[in-house]
């Protein structure tokens, strides 16, 4: 079971890291960063796939029919990441730089807790009655390992696309909350569309040779760039309706 203790030991050093680079200095509580850590890592652990998969598979077949099971899932996950994004919403914090690092956190918490699932299952087929049919990874190697780390990276990107709606001060609104919901799913569809055509269609099977080596990587780069640029342009907006709401108080102040 080496894999497997190499992917428990990516999960604790993936935390060590994120922590020493974005909350060294924060005075939120490390105990709580845990607790928040551990809910992302559990909760992919406890989504039960079988039950969407055996009733699409039973009645349907082909490409439309897997398109819409990841559809599915994918929904399903955004539910569970919107679900932590709230609860993280609501905790005071220093900065909207911080409550975002705390979002960025719960990306990866949850792509690891699903790199957790898919080892596993490789080393515990008895799982597939609760994690369903097309959840079986290939034997974990270090190339296995690295796909699922990167892999890891694209909930991050979702993560923190989904999370820029709850920045404060100003909060969530509900054009924001659908835009950046969108958003979110732009890098998981993607990759979930290349995996599902990898499988279901033939003649694209070459995307399988070069899905961790150009694809994967291409997303990520992509993804991250477009996440740093929404970002700062969503600091900008609160910079400014900070400054607008200040101006209105010293307005009537002054009348």
């Amino acid at each position: 079971m080496n894999y497997l203790w190499y992917t428990a030991i990516t999960i604790l050093i993936a935390f060590l890291l994120f922590v020493a680079l974005f909350f060294r200095k924060s005075k939120f509580p490390r105990k709580r960063l845990v607790l928040y850590y551990l809910l992302s890592i559990a909760l992919p652990l406890v989504i039960p796939y079988p039950w969407i998969e055996k009733i699409l598979f039973d009645y349907l077949a082909g490409l439309s029919s897997a398109l819409f099971i990841s559809l599915i899932l994918i929904l399903i996950e955004w539910a569970l990441l919107l679900f932590l994004i709230m609860k993280a919403y609501q905790e005071v914090v220093d900065s909207p730089e911080e409550k975002f690092f705390l979002f960025l956190l719960l990306g990866l918490g949850f792509g690891l807790g699903k790199a957790l699932r898919d080892t596993l299952l490789v080393y515990f087929h008895s799982l597939s009655v609760f994690y369903g049919y097309s959840q079986f990874a290939n034997f974990p190697s270090f190339f296995y390992l690295l796909q699922k780390i990167m892999e890891a990276q694209i909930e991050v990107i979702s993560a923190g696309l989904l999370g820029l709606a709850f920045l404060p001060p100003a909060g969530y609104a509900l054009h924001h909350l659908v835009s950046y919901s969108l958003l979110s799913f732009i890098p998981k569809g993607l990759i979930t569309l290349v995996q599902v055509l990898i499988q279901f269609v033939p003649s694209l099977s070459f995307l399988a040779s070069v899905y961790i080596i150009s694809l994967l990587p291409l997303t990520l780069i992509i993804g991250f760039g477009l996440l740093w640029y929404l970002y700062r342009r969503r600091l900008y907006q609160i910079i400014e309706e900070d400054e607008t709401s200040s101006h209105k108080k010293n307005f009537k102040k002054g009348t």
